[in-house]
């Protein structure tokens, strides 16, 4: 039996220009939670784009080396405390404030610097800038007249190459060896093997008088290791010191 007051039907109203049923509507997706899912290529909800990624640290350090600094104090020294001990660096370094200021005039970059000093650390390590000398220690082994017994060896030099009996190269290799205490007592001793040709002549080319050679000589005597350890030597060398210096003991 028919029921005499239907409900309506809840069927979509047909399509008023075809006359067709609208198609049927899909809903929303969501995720499990109940939540619409996002769209991931829909743009952010302030209309903003995203921000640029954070550099990686091989595009910082890279970005750092690239960078020409504003003044010459700007550059930084890139180094361990271990290869700024082998350079003997210290803050405010001359070395590095000269470098500091050339890369600077010529437009280098943090990179350059960083290269420079890298190559200093590894060459100190390697011990090419280890070469034991200590003025102060050298001139203790000479010594009080240290300094006038290496202007001897010069001269001597000098004299060697005036005469014309050694070239540039053999000059420079002699002059070498007068800022330490050994070479210099080598040079003394040289000198003594060679007797009269190895006594420096006067500046007016005059030949050196017997007196001025036997004090020389005696000097030179003194100045060799064996006045202290050959008793035989030390008295001829003071025989020649009382015929240098009459009257003395």
């Amino acid at each position: 039996m028919s029921d005499p007051n239907p409900t309506p039907s809840l069927a979509p109203n047909p399509d008023p220009t075809t006359g067709a049923p609208p198609a049927p509507t899909t809903p929303a997706a969501s995720s499990e939670g109940g939540e619409p899912l996002l769209d991931p290529n829909a743009p952010p909800a302030d209309g903003q784009p995203d921000p640029a990624p954070e550099p990686t640290p091989e595009e910082a350090a890279a970005s750092a080396r690239a960078a020409v600094p504003d003044a010459a104090d700007g550059y930084a020294v890139n180094l361990s405390d271990d290869a700024r001990e082998k350079l003997g660096l210290t803050d405010g370094d001359p070395l590095v404030a000269e470098l500091s200021k050339f890369a600077h005039a010529q437009g280098k970059p943090q990179g350059w610097l960083d290269d420079v000093m890298e190559g200093a650390a590894a060459l100190a390590e390697a011990g090419l800038f280890d070469g034991g000398f200590d003025p102060a220690a050298e001139a203790a082994a000479l010594g009080e007249n240290a300094e006038g017994r290496r202007r001897e060896v010069e001269l001597f030099a000098e004299s060697l190459k005036g005469r014309g009996e050694i070239d540039d190269g053999m000059f420079g290799e002699l002059m070498s060896l007068s800022p330490t205490a050994n070479g210099v007592k080598l040079i003394e001793w040289m000198r003594g093997q060679m007797g009269p040709a190895g006594q420096i002549p006067k500046p007016d080319g005059e030949a050196v008088s017997s007196e001025d050679a036997a004090i020389s000589r005696a000097k030179e005597m003194r100045r060799d290791p064996r006045y202290e350890t050959d008793r035989a030597y030390r008295a001829q060398a003071d025989e020649a010191w009382r015929a240098a210096y009459p009257g003395s003991r």
